[in-house]
């Protein structure tokens, strides 16, 4: 009998984590007077935590680990950045405007 292909239970198209990816930390580095996140991400399973001062780091990485892990083609989750990065920018520009 032969084995069933492995695959990801979902389209390649886009990558979720990294659509939220590409909003949280746009919106984060945004909020931020001097444009960095400062964040620490810490991996349970692995014991270990990352510290990021740009968003550009975590995005890198995200893109990385998806591709790494076998989930997704790199071109679905560098797109999935560009559309969280867009969500990001709308919402921040229709919902997070001075009142005055």
């Amino acid at each position: 009998m032969d084995a069933a292909p492995r695959h990801a239970p979902y389209p390649d198209w886009p990558s979720g984590l990294c659509g939220l990816i590409g909003a949280a930390t746009t919106a984060l580095s945004q909020l931020n007077a001097d444009g960095r996140v400062d964040l620490n991400l810490t991996s349970v399973a692995a014991g270990v935590t990352r510290h990021y001062d740009i968003a550009a780091d975590i995005q890198h990485d995200a893109i990385d680990a998806r591709v790494f892990s076998g989930i997704h083609f790199r071109t679905a989750d560098a797109v999935a950045i560009a559309m969280g990065t867009q969500v990001a920018n709308w919402a921040l520009d229709h919902h997070f405007a001075p009142t005055n």
